[in-house]
């Protein structure tokens, strides 16, 4: 009797653990460290934030790897900006800068230093409205009777979405900027973070993901794609290893 509720015991276990998605991806810093630049007597003056495009960013490598046989679709994004939900103006969106959502960054004590988004222009920018209203021109002429809300979603999980073939590696190159962080050259809103020069840091990857919500969100071409490919979503959140933030307290030259 001990025996058999041993192995259902085991059996449900290993149930559960394979159940969980997000187990067949890694993620993984390629740097030995990331180095900032950090003007810290002038970061939060308006000129240099007004000169945002002129600024220095540190370019972070990393890798995500589909250990699985299964056929992967990566798309970070949730009903909430969750922490390791990218922003609609983050990676995985084509030619843009990584989020500090996409990072977990601790000190010396082990106390983590949640970034916040500064909102320094308010709104958004001309090319930003222009994308929505296209994208939700495009959704209405197709025929889909949704709301612009909807329409902007569906159009951000098309735009953010990759295919992680099964036991492939994906490798790739983009940058952040400390203690301020722009993700592109449109600047309605920026990220920005409190740390200081002194201090010693250590900085993570994080990537979530809510496969119901993606799924919800997806194009019927793409959701007919997904079943006939037999492709998982990305389900849960993944976490890089951990590598030292160095802070420069560099002067602004200029």
């Amino acid at each position: 009797m001990k025996l058999s509720i041993t192995i259902i015991t085991l059996s449900l276990i290993l149930f559960s653990c394979s159940d969980k998605d997000d187990a067949d991806i890694k993620i993984t810093i390629l740097d030995k460290e990331i180095n900032v630049p950090f003007y810290e007597e002038n970061w939060n003056n308006i000129n240099y934030i007004n000169n945002y495009k002129n600024q220095k960013v540190v370019r972070v490598n990393f890798k995500i790897e589909n250990t699985s046989n299964s056929n992967y679709l990566f798309c970070p994004i949730s009903k909430d900006l969750i922490k390791g939900n990218a922003p609609f103006n983050a990676f995985p969106t084509p030619l843009k800068g990584l989020s500090l959502n996409n990072f977990i960054i601790k000190d010396e004590t082990g106390k983590v230093i949640e970034s916040e988004i500064g909102n320094v222009l308010g709104g958004q920018s001309e090319c930003a409205e222009e994308l929505i209203q296209n994208t939700n021109l495009f959704f209405n002429k197709m025929g889909d009777s949704i709301s612009d809300y909807d329409a902007m979603y569906k159009g951000l999980v098309s735009r953010s979405l990759f295919i992680i073939p099964n036991k492939a590696t994906l490798y790739f190159q983009s940058y952040i900027g400390l203690p301020m962080n722009v993700t592109d050259f449109e600047m309605s809103d920026i990220e920005v973070i409190d740390i200081k020069s002194e201090k010693k840091y250590s900085i993570q990857m994080i990537f979530s993901a809510d496969n119901k919500v993606v799924k919800e969100r997806l194009t019927n071409g793409y959701k007919k794609t997904l079943k006939e490919g037999g492709f998982k979503i990305f389900n849960g959140s993944i976490y890089s290893n951990k590598i030292p933030l160095i802070i420069n307290n560099t002067k602004d030259k200029k």
